[in-house]
């Protein structure tokens, strides 16, 4: 009979165990047959088949809580040894959707400016308008006020227009004499003030006369017509102003002086006529157009002595004396 050292197996031939493998020792060679192998429990009967190696003692409550909760995992981020951090919840499907945010964010293209779009498009509309009633001004009678802006820009360009040329010519000849920061506010500022006041007191004597004797139109519809009848006089401007930086004096002086003349006079008394000619109220269109002489004139007076004389004019008069 042979006997197994490791699991206590005991069989008759073979020199090795068919349970475990072990090494077999015959029984004889064995002072005590009843003696425990080494690794056996002291107290305790061998029993075949039973594992001799030690073993550490079972906590039955252990053993319970390993198979009643479930196997808890820390996050791959939270290290041994370091206080637990509560991190922030996220509803199911954020961590997908923040990689796709931020990506979309990145090549999502910048929104463009709405002011500067706004000026873009105002600025095409303008410059289809200048196209349109360069050819054709007469047809602005009878649109109303649909022409507002671009009627009151292009009023306002001519007064710049106006302004840097009187600066062009007062500086080609007296640049010399000053410096041109000084003069640049009363030349060119005060020009561009004295004719939108121009423009101004024409609008407001056109408006007496139609509300009194001729057909009801309204401010907006009065500047709509006079911007857009001083296109040839904002082309003749320009061109003074070219021939002013050319230092042709002679030219540019004469088509300065056509231009104002056609904003003075010319211009506003097509207008009238126009209009009285559509419907007169009360009055012949004679006496309405004679009327609006008048109103102007007074205005016109006013406003030369308040406004020219106190910033161009007085400029000016510095030369002379």
């Amino acid at each position: 009979m042979k006997h197994c050292q490791a699991c206590g197996n005991v069989q008759e031939t073979g020199n090795f165990c068919a349970k475990c493998g072990g090494s077999l020792t015959d029984v004889a060679a064995s002072s005590d047959f009843g003696t425990p192998a080494p690794n056996q429990p002291t107290g305790q009967p061998f029993q075949p088949g039973q594992p001799t190696h030690p073993s550490q003692p079972i906590d039955p409550a252990s053993n319970y809580q390993q198979q009643v909760q479930p196997n808890y995992q820390q996050p791959p981020f939270q290290q041994q040894g370091q206080p637990f951090q509560q991190q922030p919840y996220q509803q199911p499907g954020q961590q997908y959707q923040q990689p796709y945010q931020q990506q979309y964010q990145q090549a999502a293209p910048t929104q463009p400016n709405v002011h500067v779009e706004r000026v873009k498009d105002q600025s095409k509309m303008f410059f289809n308008y200048l196209t349109t009633y360069i050819k054709q001004p007469s047809t602005i009678f009878g649109t109303g006020d649909r022409q507002f802006t671009n009627g009151l820009i292009a009023i306002i360009a001519y007064a710049l227009i106006i302004g840097l040329t009187l600066f062009v010519f007062v500086n080609g000849i007296y640049g010399y004499m000053f410096d041109t920061g000084q003069i640049f506010f009363n030349v060119f500022g005060g020009s561009a003030i004295f004719i939108l006041a121009i423009f101004a007191v024409i609008t407001i004597s056109l408006l007496i006369v139609t509300k009194g004797f001729g057909p009801d139109v309204t401010w907006k519809e009065i500047v709509c017509l006079l911007g857009t009848l001083s296109i040839p006089s904002i082309l003749l401007s320009i061109l003074s102003l070219f021939f002013f930086i050319v230092k042709s004096y002679d030219f540019g002086y004469w088509l300065f002086l056509v231009s104002i003349i056609l904003i003075i006079s010319a211009i506003p008394l097509y207008i009238i006529t126009r209009l009285l000619t559509i419907r007169s109220k009360s009055l012949d269109s004679f006496y309405a157009y004679l009327v609006y002489i008048v109103i102007f004139s007074i205005l016109f007076y006013v406003l030369t002595n308040v406004v020219w004389n106190n910033t161009v004019g007085k400029f000016m008069e510095g030369f002379y004396w």
